[in-house]
């Protein structure tokens, strides 16, 4: 028998995630890349949306990113947020930026006290 034979066929995908940070080994990865070989001309030709609207966020004279490394999406077909407590590679840099949409979340952020 196998697994998914158990599996309710009523059962649904309430999220997708897209990244280009290698996380699993059979992952497809997005396709404008990750860190050093992160692409903003492949952001621009496959998503020109997020393209754009990273722009206005990195040029946005309000808070002071530095080189874009990654564009995660984690979408939800319901109501559900969930960004669990980690800690992102250190390569990432210090500066890490979240954007909600259409979600009434807060967000509860903590400085790294070894610092």
């Amino acid at each position: 028998m196998q697994i998914m034979d158990s599996v309710p066929s009523m059962l649904t995908v309430s999220a997708i995630r897209v990244t280009g940070r290698p996380e699993a080994p059979h992952q497809i990865h997005a396709p404008w890349g990750y860190g050093d070989n992160f692409n903003l001309s492949t952001l621009q030709s496959t998503a020109p949306l997020l393209y754009s609207l990273s722009n206005r966020i990195c040029e946005s004279t309000s808070n002071s990113l530095t080189d874009l490394r990654d564009i995660t999406i984690n979408y939800r077909s319901n109501r559900m947020f969930l960004l669990d407590p980690h800690i992102d590679p250190a390569l990432d840099g210090s500066k890490v930026f979240i954007l909600g949409l259409k979600s009434n979340v807060v967000f509860t952020l903590t400085p790294d006290l070894d610092q």
